[in-house]
């Protein structure tokens, strides 16, 4: 069996752990801790079916985090039970709300920045949309732009 591990420089291992545990409901795993070290903490959580690598920022190794005044190329897709719970749950523990609830082909979806500075689409399932009918709406969309 195979295992996708995600590699996430974040400002501060520990703390984006906590995020996503409390956030994301995140089951942490190996944790390293140097207190008295900067740059070298090293979290393992897992969230959703994925695993999360956080490690924190280190500029001898030329490792930053997103920054925030640039759009990143990269953002994480969460679905989840309920979009709103996650996203107050989520906005308490410091995220940014980037995108307001809206519903689109069966998905409640939002998009929040994370403290860390990476984009989360959140999403929840509300109906079962056909491959069919998703291609016929993207096929649709197309021929208008």
């Amino acid at each position: 069996m195979s295992q996708l591990t995600l590699n996430l420089i974040v400002p501060d291992a520990l703390e984006a752990m906590e995020f996503y545990e409390k956030a994301f409901d995140g089951l942490r795993k190996e944790v390293y801790s140097f207190p008295d070290k900067t740059g070298l903490n090293e979290a393992n959580i897992i969230v959703g079916d994925v695993a999360l690598r956080l490690m924190d920022e280190n500029p001898a190794f030329d490792c930053y985090s997103p920054k925030k005044e640039e759009i990143d190329s990269m953002w994480l897709q969460l679905v989840v039970p309920d979009v709103v719970a996650t996203l107050q749950k989520a906005v308490a523990l410091g995220a940014t709300i980037t995108q307001e609830p809206d519903e689109f082909m069966g998905t409640r979806h939002a998009e929040i920045v994370d403290p860390s500075g990476y984009t989360w689409t959140i999403n929840q399932i509300i109906r079962e949309v056909s491959f069919e009918e998703r291609y016929r709406f993207y096929q649709e969309f197309h021929e208008q732009t």
